[in-house]
């Protein structure tokens, strides 16, 4: 009985390895180390984990980004996706999302963004071909402005 139990225990094995392998992670499952890079005009607050950036090239940088609006007010937008799903904005809400920035162009584009109430998400887009916008400005002019200044050191 032992020696036919073996051979399917050794499948059953390889495939979980082979699953575990290929399996994606999804990288909002890590833990962050965030740092303040700055308070915006609108009060606010920027936050960028310098250990989740990637450079997928000589040009570019992918950078994670935690913005948290101001407790005062909060920005039109996110008082708008609030609304899409349920309610006003809170103080508890937050964004979490993943920007590509051309370093060598000067341009941008989002490439996911998860929106968080109470550390639960509400809604998550993804927009793995966005298009490039050009150039940055306002808060996103602050996140390009770092990230491109870690890329630089990072060529170095």
């Amino acid at each position: 009985m032992r020696r036919r139990c073996l051979p399917i225990l050794f499948i059953l094995c390889l495939l979980l390895l082979s699953s575990a392998c290929t399996r994606e992670e999804n990288p909002l499952d890590r833990e962050w180390s965030w740092s303040m890079i700055a308070e915006t005009e609108n009060q606010a607050l920027l936050f960028m984990d310098p250990g989740a950036n990637t450079y997928p090239d000589n040009a570019s940088v992918l950078v994670w980004i935690k913005y948290v609006p101001s407790k005062s007010r909060a920005v039109a937008g996110m008082r708008e996706l609030s609304k899409e799903f349920g309610g006003g904005t809170k103080q508890n809400e937050y964004t979490i999302s993943q920007w590509h920035f051309s370093c060598v162009n000067a341009s941008f584009r989002c490439v996911r963004l998860v929106h968080y109430r109470d550390k639960t998400q509400i809604a998550s887009y993804s927009y793995p071909k966005g298009d490039w916008i050009s150039p940055p400005k306002g808060d996103t002019k602050i996140i390009y402005d770092t990230a491109c200044a870690m890329w630089s050191t990072k060529r170095r």
